[in-house]
């Protein structure tokens, strides 16, 4: 049941899905946002290119690391949304609960 659901899904929106956390870096040029397919945990020991390098290679399942800051200024039943090489993502469904993961769609421009 839970795989046919996730594949109308999948074929509803189009879309990529990450599920995981959402690692922020505020630069001069404004938000970047970091995708890792590792843990959390093990995602302290990777360098920034090795991490970009990563999330170039594979686009599928993820864990996208978060740094909660970003999540101040949303609130329960809004949708995170967020860009990553030109592709927006956003959270699916809402969040309901306190963020710890999120799944994220990546919907395009």
């Amino acid at each position: 049941m839970f795989t046919v659901i996730l594949v109308l899904v999948l074929f509803w929106f189009d879309n990529i899905l990450l599920e995981g956390y959402v690692l922020t870096k505020k630069d001069d040029n404004g938000l970047q946002v970091l995708i890792s397919e590792n843990s959390p945990t093990k995602l302290e020991n990777l360098d920034s290119d090795t991490i970009n390098e990563m999330a170039t290679k594979n686009r599928t399942m993820m864990w996208v690391p978060v740094d909660k800051s970003m999540y101040i200024q949303i609130q329960l039943g809004h949708k995170l949304n967020v860009e990553y090489d030109g592709i927006l993502l956003e959270s699916l469904p809402p969040i309901i609960a306190n963020v710890e993961s999120v799944k994220i769609a990546s919907k395009h421009k």
